[in-house]
Parts: C-alpha cells; structure tokens; sequence
C-alpha cells in the first residue's frame, strides 16, 4: 500500500489537512508537533504512527473502512477529535498515555466499528459518543469521564474503565468480564445481556 506525503501539507513544524479525500493508503512517520485534520474523508487508509508531538486535533472528518494501530506517547500529547463519523473502522493496539494537558473526544459517531487492546491513561473526557454495532474488546481506561454517550447492538468484554460514568444510555448490549470503578450515576441499561461490575472509588 503506498505511503501517504505528510510533507505536502507541512510548514514547520505543523500539519493542516482541510477538504481532502484520502484513499487506498497508509500514514505513518509522522514527525510534526502540531496536526490540525478539519472536513476530510478517508476511505481504506491504514494509520500506524508513534506520534509524540503536542496536539492532534481532528475535526468533522469521515473514516470509512479504515484501520487505526497508533500509540501517542509522552506526558505532552493533547488529542481533540469533535464531530468526527467512522464507519467499520478497526482500532487495534491503539494507546495513550498523557497528562499534561486535558484530550477531549466529543460528539463522534462510530458505526459497526470494532476496538482491540486499547489502552488510554491521562486526562480525558470521553463525551457525547454514539456507538452502534461493533465490539469492544480488551479495553482499560483510566480518565476523567465517560458521560452521555450511546451505546447500542455491541459486545463489551475484558473492559475496565476507571472514570465518572454517568448519564450513559446501553441497549443491548452483552457485557462479559466488563468493571467500573469510580462513580456510576444515571446510568440507562435496555435489554442488556448480564451487566458490569461496580466498583465505587472511596479515594
């Protein structure tokens, strides 16, 4: 698969990517600090990266059958994806691990997608997601908050989320080895199979 020219859309130190349409490749190298992705579709593009800059910010972008293995290392890394869609999209080893500054993922849509051994630790809110078929598999999350998103015809197993969960709505979903811990609030299940446990954070 041929390799995507980052170096097209860079002056400096900074990426910025607006009304494209990406197909049939890989992106992977990225050395930037700075990636700013607004209004692009990507259909078929593999995404590999060790991105250690200082933010990546995506917005209103569309993701179709693309697969996402990416690690963002360092304290440093602040991630804000608003209003982005993906469509049978695969997330596998994907990791995150940053506390300096507060990542927000907001208002995304993910249809028939599927998430593999993730792991996201540092200051994140997790908020306003719609999630509809797919699965999610081997998923620990340590963060701020997982609030009002929507949950529906997915499989959770082996997930473990320390955060404020709350004002979430469920429907069915099978829940298999699946423990929050922290707080659990105004949480809605409909004709789930089985449910998680809870954990309550006393510190």
């Amino acid at each position: 698969m041929k390799e995507f020219k980052l170096s097209d859309y860079a002056a400096g130190d900074k990426i910025y990517m607006e009304n494209l349409c990406v197909k049939d490749c890989q992106i992977t190298g990225i050395q930037q600090s700075w990636i700013e992705i607004q209004n692009c579709k990507f259909e078929n593009v593999i995404f590999n990266n060790l991105y250690e800059g200082e933010c990546l910010n995506i917005e209103n972008c569309e993701f179709k059958n693309c697969v996402f293995g990416d690690t963002f290392g360092g304290f440093t890394v602040k991630i804000l994806l608003f209003d982005n869609k993906y469509i049978n999209c695969k997330f596998d080893n994907v990791s995150y691990d940053g506390y300096m500054d507060q990542s927000e993922i907001q208002d995304d849509v993910f249809i028939d997608c599927n998430f593999k051994n993730i792991e996201i630790k540092g200051d994140v809110n997790i908020m306003g997601l719609e999630f509809k078929g797919g699965s999610i598999k081997n998923f620990n999350y340590t963060g701020n908050t997982i609030s009002e998103n929507y949950f529906e015809n997915m499989l959770m197993q082996d997930v473990f989320a320390h955060a404020l969960v709350n004002y979430n709505k469920m429907e069915n979903i099978t829940f298999e080895n699946v423990t929050i811990k922290g707080v659990d609030e105004y949480n809605e299940l409909i004709n789930c199979m089985n449910e998680y446990k809870f954990i309550k954070d006393i510190n």
